[in-house]
């Protein structure tokens, strides 16, 4: 049986910002928007160095945070940090039955 973590997350979590991203093309170029912020609250920390030695070796400079939190999240979108950082999702883990998921996050540019 897995424990129920998203109570015990809740001591730790840190405010942040959630972006749904949409994309359309707009002539012949990809357009991407964000939606309105939604808060959240969210447990932010630096990647492990031995998660980021298994990426492919030009992604391993940039700077990757991993976050848990009970906010279900999509690939592509943005995150604002405690620190008004903008991060874009990456991947997902999906531990639902624990009451929670587990995101890779890494910098993006800007496009707010």
């Amino acid at each position: 049986m897995i424990p129920k973590m998203g109570n015990i997350l809740a001591g730790f979590a840190q405010t942040g910002k959630y972006f749904r991203a949409s994309r359309e093309m707009v002539g012949f170029k990809s357009v991407e928007t964000l939606a309105a912020p939604v808060l959240f609250r969210g447990v932010f920390q630096p990647m492990k160095v031995q998660s980021l030695l298994i990426k492919p070796e030009g992604e391993r400079r940039w700077k990757w945070f991993t976050l848990h939190t009970t906010k279900e999240m999509f690939l592509g979108d943005a995150v604002e940090g405690p620190e008004g950082t903008l991060f874009k999702v990456m991947q997902k883990s999906d531990w639902s039955g624990s009451r929670f998921f587990v995101y890779e996050l890494t910098e993006r540019p800007n496009v707010l």
